[in-house]
This record gives structure tokens, sequence and C-alpha cells, in this order.
């Protein structure tokens, strides 16, 4: 025993400085690569990608995506690509009726090379399978908002039917399935746009074909359109004033686009152009804006060609 000690106070004690320095040397050290390494990003919306055996379906899933919390390197951190990391749960050994709660762990992420995993949230999935089964299932498009003319008069969808697979009990119940909503603010005129399928329900996924269709908006009150060639352009100057102005071109082309009642209205009290040269600088040359008068609160959309002009003020 006296032995020992004497060869352990012998170690500790011969050559302390550079035991101290080696000491010193390892805390600066684990330091360094701590602070190296405790960069972290989040990755939010992962998508839970669940593998089963063939013919089998998801029936219940308590979460479709889940936020990742990530530490590593700066450069590991600033190199990740979002879009590739993906939360994997194999249930291929899952029968049919039967409920399992899955722990996410690191190992159930992919695409984080050089970096940990630090949080997952949620941690826990519920899932429940059942036979895969296929449904032909009615379309219906939705619209947002209002046209700026006239009102929505039909929604028509092309295909108006798609094919649905998943779980045989959720597709019984299945009837009818929406789009994505269209919005129709501010049209004055009838247009077709493509927009995805929206699933039936967050907590089963299914397999819809086609995921996008063809959504026509038929709007009545459609917009028509009147040209008026060759329309002088008036100018604007101070009031009093006397002043000559150059134009340089002196006429455009006028395009109203609006409802029928609208034009109507126009023929009527036809529109004017004009130019504000009120301001300008005599003798020095600008283009300015063609503006139209007589259109205010109409709700209709003009265009001029061209839409600009060359002024020039003189004495």
């Amino acid at each position: 025993m006296t032995l020992s000690r004497s060869w352990f106070m012998r170690f500790f004690f011969h050559h302390p400085e550079f035991k101290i320095m080696a000491f010193m040397l390892a805390l600066v050290t684990w330091y360094a690569v701590r602070d190296a390494t405790s960069f972290e990003t989040v990755v939010r919306d992962v998508k839970i990608e669940v593998q089963l055996r063939d013919g089998m379906a998801i029936q219940h899933q308590s979460a479709s995506t889940v936020e990742v919390t990530l530490r590593g390197a700066l450069e590991d951190v600033q190199r990740i690509d979002h879009r590739r990391v993906r939360v994997m749960v194999d249930l291929r050994d899952l029968g049919v009726a039967e409920r399992r709660q899955v722990v996410l762990t690191d190992d159930n992420v992919e695409g984080i090379r050089g970096l940990t995993v630090v949080e997952l949230s949620p941690s826990r999935l519920l899932l429940a399978v059942d036979h895969e089964d296929e449904k032909r299932v009615p379309v219906r498009g939705r619209v947002t908002g209002k046209p700026q003319s006239g009102e929505v008069r039909d929604v028509v969808c092309d295909p108006s039917i798609v094919l649905v697979r998943g779980p045989a009990q959720k597709l019984k119940t299945l009837e009818i399935l929406d789009t994505a909503p269209v919005d129709v603010d501010g049209r004055i005129s009838s247009f077709i746009k493509r927009v995805g399928v929206v699933p039936p329900e967050d907590n089963w996924p299914a397999r819809i074909e086609p995921a996008e269709v063809q959504v026509k908006i038929q709007i009545s009150g459609q917009s028509q359109q009147r040209e008026w060639r060759q329309l002088p352009v008036g100018v604007l100057l101070e009031p009093g004033s006397t002043r000559r102005v150059d134009l340089e071109p002196a006429r455009v082309d006028l395009t109203v686009q609006g409802t029928a009642e609208s034009l109507s209205t126009l023929l009527v009290n036809p529109p004017r152009a004009y130019v504000d040269a009120a301001g300008l600088t005599v003798g020095i040359a600008q283009e300015l804006p063609v503006r139209i008068q007589g259109v205010d609160g109409m709700g209709v959309t003009t265009g001029t060609n061209p839409d600009r002009v060359r002024v020039t003020v003189r004495d």
C-alpha cells in the first residue's frame, strides 16, 4: 500500500508543469470541439413516410409531419438540404386492425449526414392499418373571393372523378373530394386553372389519381372589350396657362374591358385621354403616362397604345 502511494506521488509530482499544461490543453480542446459542433437548426414539416406490406393502407395516423431539431458543425448545418430530410417508419409487420404507438428516434431520420438529432416533435406516433381498397370519387371545385364584375356561374372540374386508394373502411364513407381553393377575386372573365385535389382527412393518407385537375370557372356578366382608335390626347396645365404643348404622338389607341352595361355607358359618355403637364419645365421634353378620364368607379380596366407620350411645353 505504501509502495503504491509512493508511486502515485512520484507520478503526480514528476514534471508537474507538463501535466498541468496537458490538462489545460485537453480542456481547451474539449471546449473548442463542443463550440464547433453546437450549432442547431430546425427542419419543419418533415414528412413521415410509413412502409407497409403490399395490399395494406394506413387507417389512422396521429401526425403526418414532424419538426426535427438538429445539431452539428456550422458547415454541416449550412449544407443540409431540408427537402431531403424525412422520417421513415417501418410497419411491414403490422396486421389488419392492429394499432401501434411508435417512438420516433434519430434512427428514423434520414438525410441528415453529419448532424445529430436533438429533438423530434411529436416524438410519438399512433398508427393503425387496414386492407387497401380503391374507389372512384367525384371532385368538387372550391372558389374564394369575388369577381370584379358579375358572379361565379359555374365551376367544372376536368376530370370530374378521380381514383382514390386507401383503407377500405374509410373509403366506404368517402362520397366527395374538394379541390384546393381557386381565387376569383378581381376576375372579370371566365378562366381555367390547374389545382390539386385535397386529401379527405389529415389522419389518413390517400393516394389520389390524378392528384391535380383542371377547374373551369365560369363568370356571369363576363367582360367585353371596346376600342377607341386614334383618340386625341388632351393636356392638363396650370389654371390660366396659355402655353403651347407639343405631344408625340398626339393620338393613342384606347382599349376598355368591362361588363356590357359599363361599356354601353361609355358609348353615351366616351372616355377621354390626357396627360398631366402641370409643373413641367419649359423647353424640356419628358415622357408622361397617358391617363383616362370618365371611367372612375365603373369597374373597368383600360390600356392605351402607347401608354406614354413625349411632352414638351413651349412659351
